[in-house]
């Protein structure tokens, strides 16, 4: 999993930054989201590892069946095609997304309680104190325990 990650960040970073000063990250998240989706497909790993085809030819496919890039996401995945690196793009999303949600000041959480949470407890949730980040979204689910837990990602906030 390191491995994955230490290959993955630099191509991560490297959308980051492009996306960030082109004032594009919704799409780009959304790009990579689309992408990691259909990598991870059995189709789509068997183009990729297809010897048969070359790495603009696996591009292309690529690109077509996510549809929808601007030609900067397109050049990325010719990038990651050329450099046999389409298959860590689950990778490069998730530290694509952890860059945008510190970038944006957000935080992802999980609710655990044993007593039923209405809306407007969980939505107490989603404010911040000044100074912490907001959360992203949090998912509320009971538990067989009494009393309550929050998970955060670990992050310090005063």
């Amino acid at each position: 999993m390191a491995e994955l990650l230490t290959i993955a960040r630099p191509y991560a970073e490297a959308a980051f930054k492009h996306a960030r000063e082109a004032q594009s990250l919704p799409s780009w998240s959304q790009a990579l989201a689309r992408l990691s989706e259909v990598v991870s497909s059995p189709a789509a790993r068997d183009i990729i590892g297809n010897p048969a085809l070359s790495a603009a030819q696996v591009a292309r496919l690529m690109t077509d069946v996510v549809g929808s890039l601007d030609s900067a996401q397109q050049n990325f995945v010719r990038l990651l095609a050329d450099n046999e690196r389409l298959s860590v793009i689950a990778e490069i999303a998730a530290h694509f997304e952890g860059l945008r949600n510190q970038h944006e000041g957000v935080l992802q959480a999980e609710i655990v309680s044993a007593f039923p949470i209405d809306e407007a407890q969980g939505g107490k949730s989603r404010r911040s104190k000044p100074g912490c980040p907001r959360l992203k979204s949090d998912e509320l689910r009971p538990i067989p325990l009494s009393g309550r837990t929050t998970l955060l990602e670990q992050t310090t906030c005063e």
